[in-house]
């Protein structure tokens, strides 16, 4: 799952794997770079730890899992 390769470069506030995962595996993903962007500066404020919180994708809301879009909630301690 494309999500979860993605999901776990930013449970590990790793920025630079992040970008390697997403050119690797051809991944579409809106916002990769303030992504980035926001796990480095996290880790310069202090972060240590990055819990998810939530996730979706728009498959069970419309029922077809053949093309879908997935949504995350992580939070940055």
């Amino acid at each position: 799952m494309k999500d979860r390769l993605i999901m776990d470069q930013i449970l590990s506030l790793d920025a630079k794997a992040l970008l390697h995962v997403v050119r690797k595996h051809s991944i579409s993903i809106c916002g990769v770079f303030p992504a980035a962007v926001v796990l480095v500066a996290a880790k310069n404020l202090g972060a240590t730890n990055a819990k998810r919180m939530a996730y979706q994708t728009s498959g069970g809301e419309l029922g077809d899992s053949t093309r879908v879009v997935g949504y995350a909630g992580i939070c940055l301690q």
